[in-house]
């Protein structure tokens, strides 16, 4: 049967699929087909925000893959233009609480430049660490002042597979200086096997 698909910036055309054999738990498939490899695209795994390219060509594809959903784990070997790629998913093996309670410990004591030393790839390109101390300490000073705040995780970490090929966990956050409360979500991503912090956003 036909089965377009996309993997990353390239086009899956015109697959066959030959084989899908259930072996308990697992499944095992494999794929053959053409597809639409665009040479120059730019692509972000981080965010999703993909620059489709131009310079387009016809390659060949070979996928052949397997999936245990009983321990979290895919793993997917892929053939594109006679190049072989090894493509692995694996469920976390690390809690995020830890790190959630050093990101706690750090904003209740308002240390900005260990929060930014807990930060992702994606978070520290945002910003220098000289300038994000600078910006954090300025914003925060200006809605809760420089007296002893409150922080409080409001909920149990969230975790959260992206298509985008990485984890995060999600959870709330509650800062209160005398009358004045704000709630905030906080994103960890899972990098290198240890959880990194990608953001702390104000919550809807």
């Amino acid at each position: 049967m036909s089965l377009p698909s996309t993997i990353g910036q390239v086009q899956v055309h015109q697959v066959q699929v030959h084989h899908c054999v259930p072996v308990g738990l697992d499944i095992e498939s494999s794929v053959n087909g053409s597809a639409t490899l665009e040479t120059d695209a730019v692509i972000d795994l981080d965010l999703g925000l993909n620059q489709p390219g131009q310079s387009l060509r016809t390659v060949s594809v070979r996928l052949q893959g397997e999936i245990d959903p009983a321990v979290d784990h895919a793993s997917v070997q892929l053939w594109l233009a006679n190049r072989h790629y090894l493509v692995v998913g694996d469920r976390p093996d690390a809690s995020p609480d830890q790190a959630l309670r050093k990101v706690v410990d750090a904003v209740n004591h308002q240390d900005w430049g260990a929060v930014y030393d807990m930060g992702a790839p994606t978070l520290q390109q945002m910003a220098n660490r000289s300038d994000f101390i600078s910006g954090m300490t300025t914003g925060w000073q200006s809605h809760l002042g420089t007296g002893r705040v409150d922080v409080r995780l409001t909920s149990e970490p969230k975790l959260i597979d992206s298509t985008f090929g990485y984890w995060t966990a999600q959870t709330g956050l509650r800062v209160s200086a005398g009358a004045n409360s704000f709630t905030f979500t906080v994103i960890l991503e899972y990098v290198g096997k240890r959880w990194l912090l990608l953001a702390i956003s104000a919550a809807p």
